[in-house]
């Protein structure tokens, strides 16, 4: 029998976790320990709504290839001939081992390494060596046109790849339509990704979103921030459905600050930022697999994905414009943004451990998460946002 969410959240908890934050009860813990909640979650919350995997600029010429693998689906990125950047399910159609074991760069074929069938960079299945017999590569029970690559529905937003493994999703622009709104007048076009790196949180993915989404923890784990532009003196939610930002405002005092004083040299402005936005710091988290901040000068992009129930990798991508990502003057500006946010990011990891520790712990002893009306609205609504998303996927299947 598949799991449902009424094995996991009756209908008493679920009410109290849609009263207003300041009243509400976070989730139970069991929702953060248990693999069999995780799977819910695989089939639901994550097979059917867009989930960010990579980012197209690791990509950038054609055969140009990289496995990824998202949520427990073995995938495959591959930029074709024409340029068109495609995803698979990184699955022979023969026997079903991978096809793609490494990222490799300007392949012409995909070939598997156990029994040699290649595929096309569009995916169409090539040649199936020998499988008649010695000399005989064809056979009468295998239609290649019919047993190519399994595409996956995929689409590149602001160089982040998105894929909808069930196909059945709204358009990424639709799904994405808060942010494109919010942001219509910045020219991200302009940015160049120059800097990634790479770490893993020892907890629950909603765990390391949550982590990563308020800001009432700054003062007492990251006086990194605290002390510079950061934590601003406002903390708001903007939301339409799947789509949170915390802002803050930054004073150009502690923008020169944070970016090391006097003693770096500036970079050019993100174009397009106007009125306060040019002197504000937004945290965003596109839903379910994204974080994101952005200063007026550069931008991240955290993508953030479970490795198992207990287990989430962290892959960090910073942008910068023009010369701001390519110029020699300007790279120890660039490497004390990126080093700044590693130290940042590495300080939540002992926090999260420990926490995930406890998660079915606090349950058995009736301990429940509350939230700040103030400060965790966001963590409030990511919430209910992950609830709905797996209600929503379970009753389109009843």
């Amino acid at each position: 029998m598949h799991p449902h969410l009424e094995d996991f959240l009756s209908a008493a908890e679920r009410a109290e976790l849609e009263q207003p934050t300041g009243q509400a009860v976070g989730l139970p813990g069991r929702l953060y320990a248990a693999p069999e909640f995780f799977e819910l979650e695989r089939q639901t919350l994550f097979r059917r709504t867009w989930m960010a995997v990579a980012v197209a600029s690791e990509l950038p010429n054609s055969g140009d290839v990289q496995p990824v693998s998202a949520v427990g689906w073995s995938l495959v990125l591959v930029r074709d001939m024409s340029g068109e950047l495609n995803v698979f399910h990184n699955i022979c159609r023969h026997r079903g081992t991978a096809v793609v074991t490494g990222a490799a760069e300007q392949q012409r074929v995909l070939q598997c390494p156990w029994h040699g069938w290649c595929y096309e960079l569009d995916g169409t299945l090539r040649g199936t060596p020998e499988i008649g017999g010695v000399g005989q590569h064809e056979s009468d029970g295998v239609d290649k046109t019919r047993h190519g690559l399994a595409q996956v529905r995929s689409e590149v937003w602001l160089d982040i790849v998105f894929v909808n493994l069930d196909g059945k999703a709204p358009p990424l622009n639709v799904y994405l339509g808060a942010f494109n709104r919010r942001f219509e007048s910045v020219d991200f076009s302009s940015l160049k990704r120059a800097g990634t790196w790479s770490m893993t949180y020892p907890c629950n993915w909603k765990l390391a979103v949550e982590s990563g989404i308020e800001d009432y923890h700054l003062p007492h784990l990251h006086p990194l921030i605290t002390d510079g532009p950061v934590r601003g003196d406002r903390s708001v939610m903007e939301s339409d459905d799947d789509v949170f930002f915390l802002c803050g405002e930054v004073s150009r005092s502690q923008w020169a600050e944070g970016r090391g004083g006097d003693n770096l040299p500036a970079l050019p402005a993100i174009p397009g930022l106007q009125g306060d936005d040019a002197v504000t710091l937004f945290f965003g988290h596109l839903f379910p697999t994204v974080v994101m901040g952005m200063l007026p000068d550069s931008l991240y992009f955290g993508i953030w994905l479970p490795d198992g129930p207990h287990r989430t990798s962290l892959t960090f991508h910073h942008y910068f414009v023009a010369e701001g990502a390519t110029g020699p003057a300007l790279e120890p500006t660039r490497s004390h943004i990126i080093s700044s946010l590693q130290e940042i990011f590495s300080q939540d990891v002992p926090v999260v451990a420990a926490t995930q520790t406890r998660a079915a712990e606090r349950d058995a002893l009736g301990i429940s998460q509350r939230f700040s009306p103030y400060w965790e609205t966001v963590v409030h609504a990511f919430q209910k946002t992950v609830i709905k998303n797996i209600a929503e996927s379970s009753d389109r299947d009843s």
